[in-house]
């Protein structure tokens, strides 16, 4: 397990260039998450996922993704829901989708324990039924998973969920979970792979099938099993303090 050094990803005004990227970039997503405390995401750029709606053990529901008005966007998992679980848990989308040549950034601090996911998942889900899979079935990409203390998770699923699925399997980055950390992702046709990156520095590179669909959204959520434990009083937060996306000019 890689550990790196931590750090705050800067202001996102004007126009940032991704950490470690040299190349000239086109900003096509950019959100601080500025707002009032307890206000909602920018609509315009999210769509609360699957709210009112039960994912695994947990039931979505839109009071539990929510700004701080401290330029962060917080989703958490609650006890005290009035599903049958009795957890409450959330999420975002992006409205926009994007495709091959995308580069992605996210600064998050993950202090609490439960399963975080930053990930790309292609709208309406992957086609499985292709043997062997093909690049244009989709793919779910998770540019971070936090399952535990210490660490997050890369993967890549492709293949559909059934028969043909396949994955990659998780590679584990050690990070300091009090302090924020950047995500990063570069999805790339002309280079035949999707890179990870942490704090900037390349982490891993997948090259096995990389997708070239033009449907994949964004997702920041959280997900909760009953093997997870009891949800304590407070729940369980993570803090995202920008969520950024470019394309090469």
């Amino acid at each position: 397990m890689r550990r790196l050094r931590q750090i705050h990803r800067p202001t996102i005004r004007g126009q940032p260039m991704p950490l470690g990227q040299g190349q000239a970039w086109r900003l096509v997503l950019q959100d601080g998450f500025d707002g009032l405390a307890n206000s909602p995401p920018d609509l315009s750029k999210w769509n609360y996922w699957l709210p009112d709606d039960k994912r695994r053990d947990a039931w979505n529901r839109t009071a539990n993704t929510y700004l701080d008005g401290a330029s962060n966007l917080v989703i958490q998992t609650v006890p005290g829901d009035v599903g049958d679980t009795g957890v409450g848990a959330g999420g975002i989308t992006s409205v926009a989708a994007f495709g091959p040549e995308s580069y992605f950034e996210f600064s998050v601090r993950s202090p609490d324990p439960g399963w975080l996911a930053i990930w790309l998942q292609t709208r309406g889900g992957m086609n499985g039924l292709n043997t062997p899979p093909d690049p244009a079935d989709g793919a779910e990409y998770d540019m971070a998973e936090k399952f535990d203390g210490g660490s997050v998770s890369s993967n890549v699923h492709w293949g559909g969920y059934d028969a043909n699925h396949q994955a990659l399997g998780l590679q584990a980055y050690g990070v300091t979970e009090s302090s924020f950390y950047t995500i990063g992702a570069w999805w790339s046709l002309t280079a035949n792979s999707f890179r990870f990156f942490l704090n900037g520095v390349l982490a891993r590179t997948f090259t096995t099938l990389v997708s070239t669909r033009t449907d994949e959204e964004i997702r920041l959520t959280h997900e909760y099993e009953l093997a997870m434990g009891t949800v304590p009083v407070g729940g369980w937060k993570t803090y995202i303090g920008s969520a950024m996306a470019w394309v090469p000019t």
